[in-house]
């Protein structure tokens, strides 16, 4: 699992060139891009939606940042090749807003109201005591979506209780 911030955005593209090229794709997991360039092509990438097909993936923004098209784009470009993308923007509609039902967009006022670039580093009251949303609320959203889109390794129990120890006993 690769999670970027802002200018090293590409750098997650770039894992994924690197691991295509080795044909080890199946080695990531998932991918957020947050609140960083989600273009596919540029800086050396010549990547296209397909190359995400079995790697989710996920455009985030916050508040204060602006709509990208490019983000879009690139959400709509790997989900038409068959894979699982999502552009979160906090101050749209979605599931994480919980009850709240809007303004949106200009107008926004609801739990994540003010969520600046650096979200990672805020420490604002939580939106339940009347601030705006901290630092721990918007990874939330994004281990939520991990959750429902990543899947989980597979776990195996070892055969009559044996812990590769190879005796049988679990010490």
């Amino acid at each position: 699992m690769v999670a970027t911030h802002s200018q090293s955005g590409q750098i997650g593209h770039h894992v994924v060139r690197i691991l295509k090229e080795h044909g080890k794709l199946d080695l990531l997991k998932g991918l957020i891009t947050d609140e960083g360039s989600c273009a596919f092509t540029g800086g050396g990438l010549a990547l296209t939606g397909a190359d995400f097909k079995n790697i989710p993936y996920l455009a985030f923004k916050g508040d204060y940042s602006a709509t990208s098209a490019v983000c879009q784009a690139s959400v709509d470009a790997v989900k038409a090749a068959g894979g699982k993308a999502d552009y979160i923007q906090l101050d749209q509609a979605g599931w994480w807003q919980g009850s709240y039902a809007g303004p949106f967009g200009p107008d926004y006022i609801g739990p994540f109201a003010g969520v600046s670039h650096m979200h990672m580093i805020e420490s604002n009251p939580a939106p339940q005591l009347g601030g705006k949303a901290t630092n721990l609320t918007v990874m939330d959203v994004m281990l939520k979506w991990a959750d429902m889109n990543i899947s989980k390794p597979k776990t195996t129990s070892c055969p009559n209780g044996d812990n590769n120890n190879g005796n049988g006993n679990n010490s």
